[in-house]
């Protein structure tokens, strides 16, 4: 007799780590999806319990998701985290939604109770950021990921070299729960993306300074742009440049390259070069 057990196929870079679950979690990486199954105590209190597919980054960025769906129980918790290890009961921040709305809490000593530091009670699907500058950790909510309000706010002692993760727990140490995330990306300061006139989700990913992005879309021509787009701000004059490697697994009219941009929305603005 064979016993398979559940398995797990991600992206290079991003690990999916059990920690403190009673049943095997696993996830899976398809067509821009994370889909992470998972049970677990919950995420929160003294020690947390789920499953969390994390990626490394050193100093200073950000995560960001759409999380799509959460089925399970209603208090069944999908979201964002900084992690300081991963431990069960490891300094962290977390962005995370339920059926009640979106928290953002934190756990600021190893081993400590963790603090509620603001919620939103809205259930509509949420896109969720936690960025981090030094110690200082900034969560923001947004309905279609280009306008962002700010959650929450809170300083915790980290490591350089902290985990990034897409964070899971079915709040139920006896089932599970499948939540699902479009257009994850962990990115380094101030580097942020965004899906721009309702193309299929996108994803970026970056390692060793190189950017990789993949988009859907119409085409950035016309009077609306569609694609995805990864950007920092800019104040007064200033330049952008990159070499663009390659573009593969499109058509021959795909296209990649810089410019400069007033704002994220799909309606045209103006803007410099591409």
């Amino acid at each position: 007799r064979s016993t398979l057990f559940p398995y797990t196929t991600l992206f290079r870079s991003w690990k999916s780590n059990g920690i403190g679950n009673t049943l095997p979690g696993f996830s899976t990486f398809l067509d821009d999806e994370f889909t992470v199954t998972s049970a677990g105590s919950g995420i929160g209190g003294t020690a947390d319990s789920g499953e969390f597919v994390c990626h490394p980054l050193i100093g200073d960025g950000s995560i960001t998701a759409h999380v799509v769906t959460i089925d399970g129980i209603s208090a069944a918790q999908a979201g964002v985290m900084f992690r300081d290890a991963t431990t069960t009961g490891s300094r962290n921040v977390f962005l995370g939604r339920s059926d009640s709305g979106t928290t953002y809490s934190y756990r600021d000593t190893v081993n400590g109770a963790s603090t509620v530091g603001a919620t939103n009670s809205s259930t509509d699907p949420h896109w969720v950021r936690v960025v981090r500058l030094g110690n200082t950790f900034f969560g923001y909510i947004s309905e279609d990921g280009i306008t962002w309000d700010l959650l929450g706010t809170s300083t915790v002692t980290m490591g350089t070299a902290a985990q990034a993760c897409l964070a899971t727990s079915s709040t139920d140490t006896n089932s599970k729960s499948v939540a699902v995330f479009q257009s994850a990306s962990v990115l380094p300061n101030p580097w942020t993306s965004t899906d721009v006139g309702n193309p299929l989700p996108g994803f970026t990913q970056y390692e060793e300074g190189q950017f990789v992005v993949r988009a859907s879309g119409s085409g950035i021509t016309g009077t609306l742009d569609s694609g995805h787009f990864v950007c920092q701000p800019l104040l007064g004059d200033g330049s952008i440049s990159s070499r663009v490697i390659s573009v593969t697994n499109g058509n021959s009219q795909a296209s990649a390259g810089v410019r400069s941009e007033e704002h994220t929305s799909e309606l045209q603005s103006p803007r410099a070069s591409r």
